[in-house]
This record gives structure tokens, sequence and C-alpha cells, in this order.
């Protein structure tokens, strides 16, 4: 992982950061990502869900805050979309 690398597609999850208590999004296991790192998103939507709901991010940047040495993950626009809302193309034969 590196700094300003771009991920297309990343499946996360909601989860109760312990140390904060705060709502937040983690990578799901199996990616190439690390899964203690934490990907920004918009806070209404964090309170929107329950905690273990599945998401997809795009376009997921990896950053850094200029003051810490930690890196983190932000979703274009901080957007990312609950994996029961997004229809899958089926075609029947």
């Amino acid at each position: 992982m590196k700094l300003h690398q771009v991920y297309k597609i990343v499946k996360c999850k909601l989860i109760l950061d312990p140390g904060t208590s705060r709502r937040r999004f983690v990578p799901i296991e199996g990616q190439g990502l690390p899964t203690n790192i934490f990907i920004e998103g918009d806070r209404a939507i964090r309170e929107r869900y329950p905690l273990n709901t599945i998401f997809i991010a795009s376009d997921v940047k990896v950053c850094k805050k200029s003051d810490r040495e930690t890196f983190y993950l932000r979703a274009k626009n901080q957007s990312l979309m609950p994996l029961s809302s997004l229809k899958l193309d089926v075609h029947k034969p």
C-alpha cells in the first residue's frame, strides 16, 4: 500500500471502533488491504446503517494527514453504497 494509490472497488463493513466508540468503515479481509485501517466516509451513512453492514466503496485512495504517521483510506466523495442496495445484472438463458 502506497500513499496516493487508488483501489477501484473495496468491500468494507461498518464497525464500532473500540478505542473511540465511533462507527468506522474498515476493509473486509482478502483484498490485500490491512483490516485495521479506517475508510473515511460520510457520517450520515455511518449513522443510518446498523453495525456490520457491508458496503462497497469506489475509487478508494490511500491518504495521510500531514501531522500523523498513519495512513487512512478515503472513498471518492466519501460515498459508500450498502451492498444490499446494489442490483445484480442477472441474465436469464
